[in-house]
């Protein structure tokens, strides 16, 4: 590797150019979603989050998209099993489609994670809830 003057090691920098080949594929759909979004702030002249009350505080929730267009969901989450819970898990899908999946041990209680999906018009998704999660905040727009 490279060192700095006195025989240190330093990082390597990457060329800007090579920057996308360095981010995960959440980064690069989050980054999408993301100018997605940006899109339609110019096109519609702004875009309106809603909150959604999904998973909610019990073990299951159902969303639809009434909406004419798709919207983009994003759900942030931290899991908090419980003492006694082995793992915990939370399945949101539309029937053979599974728009997020997240699965923890107890070990990764306090973990904390979100997913972004974009859900079509006139769509649902449900959502199945097994061990203790805390859903932070979970929008649609």
């Amino acid at each position: 590797g490279a060192t700095a003057r006195g025989g240190t090691p330093f990082a390597h920098r990457a060329h800007p150019t090579h920057t996308l080949h360095r981010l995960t594929n959440t980064m690069k759909v989050q980054l999408l979603l993301l100018a997605v979004l940006l899109g339609s702030v110019g096109v519609h002249g702004g875009v309106s989050f809603q909150s959604i009350n999904c998973p909610g505080t019990g073990s299951s929730c159902s969303y639809t998209n009434t909406k004419a267009v798709d919207e983009v969901v994003s759900l942030f989450f931290q899991a908090e099993l419980a003492s006694g819970e082995t793992q915990g898990a939370f399945t949101c899908s539309n029937g053979g489609l599974t728009y997020c999946h997240r699965k923890f041990a107890s070990s990764d209680s306090g973990s904390s994670g979100d997913c972004f999906f974009i859900l079509p018009a006139g769509q649902r998704f449900d959502c199945t809830v097994t061990g203790t999660f805390n859903f932070i905040s979970s929008h649609a727009a």
